[in-house]
């Protein structure tokens, strides 16, 4: 790479960034703020409650209600099932994601290739400096 071309991209990517930012400068915002007429504010007519309903999360609706088991076992039983279904959310936390583990297997594996190229090269840098000495000494004799 010489200097010539080095220089001639950084003088364009400061061309064009001035020229962008120039640009924006002239061209109008859309998001300026915006002036209210206040007649039309104090004209509309004023609503005495909103029209909003309430969320229900949490209130004892229908979904809040329970069933009371009416025999012993069929409280047994509800504690099987539930014992059952927490068994299956937690096996179902603690399964990992396909995608994850292949994901950490690719970057361990890319990390090793690259640790191996690394290993080659430095290897390779000794030979390629004695092959230059011998041919300094061929040369110099």
């Amino acid at each position: 790479m010489s200097g010539k071309w080095l220089l001639k991209r950084v003088l364009l990517t400061l061309a064009l960034a001035a020229g962008c930012a120039i640009f924006l400068a002239v061209v109008d915002a859309e998001a300026t703020p915006i002036r209210p007429d206040i007649r039309k504010i104090v004209n509309q007519p004023h609503e005495e409650e909103p029209k909003t309903i309430p969320a229900r999360a949490g209130w004892d609706g229908p979904e809040m209600a329970e069933t009371q088991p009416s025999s012993l076992f069929a409280s047994t039983l509800s504690s099987e099932r539930l014992a059952h279904a927490r068994r299956a959310e937690l096996i179902a936390a603690a399964t990992p994601d396909p995608r994850a583990i292949l994901g950490i297997t690719a970057v361990i594996f890319l990390l090793r290739l690259l640790r191996q190229q690394e290993e080659r090269r430095l290897r390779a840098r000794p030979l390629v400096a004695s092959l230059s000495e011998e041919n300094t000494q061929k040369i110099a004799a």
